[in-house]
């Protein structure tokens, strides 16, 4: 059969910077060019009621269909409820804007996606950070041999740091041009981070 189309009627001159579907259909949320968010009925396309003061770039709907989760430009992620204006919760997110959001099946897990690179898995009720980018890689969670772990001092680790040890011993004023690294240091390098690997996975 032919598709039905729906027009919506919204400011002159506004325009849309992403749109979630509630999660049983009936409802559009649109996420203006002003930060404002625009409920829009999905059959009709009639205008419902608008959210302002979100400052939002991205929002989506919870598996519940009565808050929608929404990154923002200011760097917070704000949970407000459909019926009312003012947030449930917000909390900082990112030092950047929030470019993106989703939240679990569950309701329980919100992750955001910032400008500042950064990717975080939240608790939905409490706002508390449970879980940030990079974490099962070497160069952020600063693995170290147990056997050899010596609290109080520098740590036999199997990160980046080995390079950074190097420049740090030619004392190079970090300023361009980088310095080349001796075939040596390289190859050090990939053995530790090769190590960890081995170690991790317990394959070659």
């Amino acid at each position: 059969g032919a598709r039905e189309e729906q027009t919506v009627d919204l400011a002159e001159g506004d325009w849309i910077y992403s749109m979630s579907r509630s999660p049983v259909g009936d409802m559009l949320a649109l996420v203006t060019g002003d930060g404002g968010i625009a409920l829009v009925a999905a059959s009709t396309g009639e205008l419902l009621r608008r959210l302002s003061d979100v400052n939002a770039r991205d929002a989506t709907f919870a598996p519940q269909g009565d808050r929608l989760v929404c990154g923002c430009l200011d760097g917070m992620v704000r949970v407000i409820d459909v019926a009312g204006d003012s947030p449930v919760r917000e909390w900082l997110g990112h030092t950047g804007a929030v470019r993106q959001v989703a939240v679990a099946d569950s309701g329980n897990r919100i992750a955001s996606v910032g400008d500042d690179g950064g990717v975080k898995l939240w608790d939905a009720d409490s706002g508390e950070l449970l879980l940030i980018d990079e974490m099962m890689t070497p160069d952020s969670s600063r693995y170290w041999p147990a056997d050899q772990y010596a609290p109080g001092g520098p740590q036999p680790s199997f990160d980046k740091q080995f390079v950074r040890d190097y420049l740090e011993e030619i004392q190079w004023n970090k300023q361009p041009p980088v310095p080349v690294l001796p075939d040596a240091v390289v190859t050090r390098t990939r053995e530790k981070y090769l190590d960890a690997f081995r170690r991790l996975t317990s394959r070659e």
